[in-house]
């Protein structure tokens, strides 16, 4: 079994559920809250290893407090194996609204995750490749992309949230998966097909933008694919993105088919939003069937 090394956030999430999103100047009632772990890093590890059809080590940074040690627990809980540095700072946290269609907005405070500076080498040769978001400095992605790539290690990038810069990283990388509005982001020009040519000019081999219930699309080295979204009653969207990510990656590394990846990362997602919580929603990879 092959493992990736995910480099990445860990936070502690505060979600929300109301029947819509405020306005400006607006109060609202919540109906529900839930406080469970998250973080775009930590979700992709836990969907890489619920698949078990990869190996997980996440790297991050967390604080000496009980976020920490929970986020700890839920990921070996999952079958993840921490590599996680201990900050001065506080974990990382996310207040998120998810809205009665099971749509949501997020406001997130770093934290632990902004002191990921010093990534150990020896993490990166001891992998079989190496996975990226951007919620942790971005200097500190670009110098660990540039080890990788100087030791021959395939780099996937999920350039999420969309921040400038990005485009340095993008070079670097093998895979780009985004989301129709980070594709948006970065291709700038409001086409898919456009903005994915954009993003592929920049020199990764192939990239893959997810499209909610629309499916996905890729484009690179091995031709273009379209997979349509399994239908699902969607509950809760946080972490269906991360859940396609991890699951997308592992199934590559487990059978070199983009296609079948894609199908099978479709399906997983296509569960998780049918469950409310982050790493929790993730499904085992037996779920599938």
């Amino acid at each position: 079994m092959k493992t990736v090394l995910v480099i990445g956030s860990l936070n502690m999430d505060y979600v929300l559920y109301c029947d819509s999103f405020p306005r400006p100047g607006e109060t609202i009632e919540a109906k529900e809250r839930i406080i469970r772990p998250g973080g775009k890093g930590a979700n992709q590890a836990a969907a890489i290893a619920k698949s078990k059809l990869a190996h997980a080590v996440m790297l991050g940074s967390i604080g000496n407090d009980n976020d920490g040690r929970l986020l700890r627990d839920t990921l070996i809980g999952a079958g993840v194996e921490p590599e996680f540095q201990l900050s001065g700072k506080p974990t990382g946290t996310a207040t998120i609204l998810v809205n009665k269609d099971g749509e949501n907005e997020i406001l997130i405070d770093h934290g632990a995750n902004a002191c990921l500076t010093e990534i150990p080498e020896s993490l990166i040769e001891q992998c079989d490749c190496v996975l990226f978001q951007n919620e942790v400095p971005l200097e500190t992605v670009r110098k660990a992309m540039e080890f990788a790539k100087s030791k021959g290690k395939p780099i996937a990038y999920n350039p999420a949230p969309a921040i400038k810069g990005g485009e340095a990283c993008i070079r670097i990388c093998d895979i780009v998966i985004v989301n129709e509005a980070e594709l948006a982001a970065y291709g700038k020009t409001g086409n898919i097909d456009c903005d994915m040519d954009a993003l592929l000019s920049l020199g990764p081999k192939g990239v893959i933008v997810t499209l909610g219930e629309k499916g996905s699309i890729y484009k690179g080295v091995s031709g273009r694919f379209v997979q349509k979204a399994y239908p699902a009653k969607a509950i809760d969207t946080v972490g269906a993105g991360d859940t396609y990510v991890g699951y997308f990656l592992a199934a590559l590394l487990n059978c070199n088919s983009v296609p079948k990846a894609m199908d099978i990362a479709s399906k997983a997602s296509a569960i998780a939003v049918t469950r409310k919580g982050s790493i929790e929603a993730i499904p085992f990879g037996d779920e599938l069937e």
